[in-house]
């Protein structure tokens, strides 16, 4: 749904993981609610196998980094044009990404990008964004620098 999890369903999440018998016998009283798609994936994982994801194995076309400079870009001129626009922040940046790299393996069954996106204490992140733009909360208070205008389309 695109939400993160209530601490609670985060708990059951993790039990549920953490032990296969819990997960077996939550699916047994719970499986009507779930898509039978979304049922063989559970019964593959408990049964060993690999579940068949469908996605692509090509090359992602961009690099996180290029997509987070093209949001920033982005932002720069928005806020040429619009004084209401705030400068965007490495952590608006990382969900924009986040986001966007659903939609994308939703849509096509193609990665956007091939950074990893780790879990950490306050969410997701994207490894080599969070990397580039450590220690930053505004990323362009003013003009993006040279970097985030070497956009390759």
């Amino acid at each position: 749904a695109g939400e993160f999890p209530t601490v609670a369903n985060n708990r059951m999440l993790k039990s549920l993981f953490s032990n296969d018998d819990v997960l077996k016998e939550y699916l047994i009283e719970n499986g009507n609610q779930y898509s039978d798609s979304v049922k063989e994936k559970i019964k593959a994982y408990l049964g060993g196998r690999k579940a068949v994801l469908g996605i692509s194995s090509e090359q992602p076309k961009f690099k996180a980094v290029q997509l987070a400079n093209w949001f920033r870009v982005n932002n720069y001129f928005a806020r040429q044009f619009d004084y209401n626009v705030d400068p965007i922040t490495q952590m608006q940046v990382v969900k924009l990404l986040y986001f966007a790299y659903g939609r994308f393996l939703v849509k096509s069954k193609k990665k956007l990008f091939s950074s990893p996106i780790l879990h950490l204490q306050y969410g997701p992140v994207v490894e080599e964004v969070h990397q580039q733009f450590r220690g930053m909360v505004v990323l362009d208070s003013d003009k993006p620098d040279k970097q985030a205008s070497k956009i390759i389309i």
